[in-house]
């Protein structure tokens, strides 16, 4: 089989070569093999509610589907998982969206717990699997990387290729202390907004003590161990931190360095679609910067750093502003009715459309002071510090 050396054409001073024309989901790493599955939950056990689906589907298209096409190293197996519920039209759009890549696949899952399946259980499931030759013959241990990213979050363009060598280096460092997490501290807010002059909605920067769900990421050899879902996300930083994880998990845990990632973090959408509704607030009153972002600014952001299209984010800026009253009305009166941890129900649902109605913003009160920071020698203030412009500090 043509196998490819990711190490070679994958290191941090080049991009990736193209992946062979008959491509499998295993590459090597210093002559071993290795498997790494990027997985991506679409809208499980909420497929038939028609408005909630259509507006993930706008985000999926706008922010989560770009930025994975553009990563520099391909090397990864792309699973949505998607079930029974999920309304044939939204297959059929879901599985057009995602037809160039070659790594991309939308899996359906009948067991609740299948996304946190080791990688290798995952592809083999759906008959995406064949063990590499070194592997079968003993000769090597197959390197196992996972990483989980909402289907309405994304990624900068070297965060794969970054993962891999943050983990990687952590793994030779320290090879008893395996498996091997990595992480973000901080992300890119986005928000659809109906106020002012935001055709792109709003943009602010946050930071967190604990990790970013989005491209939260695991390394391990054993080939039983579960993928990166089958753990709790929210991992802290210090010795309290340390102990948490060491006693939760009997792991390590790294954080992605600010100079290897250039000061990048993944982006979030944080609009009504949201399960948890974390930091969500109304359109009508989302937008309190004293000056947006330019579009030549948004362009250089967003463009360069994540190849997202101005022109499909205005427009689902548009949708979402439209339809968050139907969006709304759908979660308040479809949802089931049993809360469950981190998502959503119909009692939450209808609270959720109360604090909308009333313009309120649900923001976490610990947070809700930093939502902007001021440029140094800038004459403004923006809610995002990024290294990509000489007056962002």
């Amino acid at each position: 089989e043509q196998q490819f050396n990711s190490t070679t054409a994958c290191s941090a001073t080049s991009s990736c070569s193209p992946l062979p024309s008959t491509w499998n989901p295993w590459f090597e790493v210093n002559g071993a093999p290795a498997v790494h599955v990027l997985g991506s939950r679409f809208s499980l056990g909420q497929g038939n509610m028609t408005a909630l689906v259509a507006a993930r589907l706008r985000l999926f298209r706008a922010l989560c589907l770009p930025t994975v096409k553009a990563q520099m190293s391909q090397h990864f197996a792309w699973l949505i998982w998607v079930d029974r519920t999920l309304q044939a039209w939204a297959v059929r759009e879901l599985t057009e969206l995602i037809r160039p890549m070659r790594n991309a696949r939308i899996v359906f899952t009948s067991a609740a717990s299948e996304f946190k399946w080791s990688p290798i259980q995952q592809l083999r499931h759906h008959g995406e699997w064949a063990p590499p030759p070194s592997v079968e013959a003993g000769r090597h241990k197959l390197i196992q990387f996972s990483t989980r990213l909402d289907a309405d979050d994304g990624l900068p363009a070297e965060s794969m290729r970054d993962i891999l060598h943050q983990l990687l280096n952590s793994m030779r460092k320290k090879p008893k202390r395996m498996p091997w997490f990595t992480c973000w501290e901080s992300y890119l807010s986005w928000q659809p907004s109906a106020v002012g002059e935001h055709p792109f909605g709003v943009l602010r920067s946050e930071a967190q003590t604990f990790c970013v769900s989005a491209g939260l990421s695991k390394i391990t050899l054993n080939p039983n161990d579960p993928s990166v879902y089958a753990h709790r996300h929210a991992f802290a930083k210090g010795k309290s931190g340390k102990r948490q994880v060491k006693t939760l998990f009997g792991n390590a845990l790294v954080f992605m360095n600010r100079n290897q990632t250039k000061g990048h973090s993944p982006i979030r959408a944080r609009s009504v679609t949201s399960d948890a509704m974390l930091h969500v607030g109304s359109t009508q009153k989302t937008g309190q910067a004293p000056r947006d972002l330019e579009a030549s600014e948004w362009s250089l952001l967003l463009g360069e750093q994540y190849s997202i299209s101005l022109s499909d984010l205005r427009t689902c800026n548009s949708y979402m502003v439209e339809h968050e009253a139907s969006i709304s009305h759908s979660k308040a009166t479809q949802m089931p009715k049993k809360c469950l941890k981190g998502f959503a129900c119909a009692k939450r649902a209808k609270q959720e459309r109360m604090t909308l109605r009333s313009g309120r913003h649900d923001v976490l009160a610990s947070i809700a002071h930093d939502t902007l920071s001021c440029c140094a020698g800038c004459g403004f203030c923006v809610s995002i510090v990024v290294n990509v412009c000489p007056f962002w500090h």
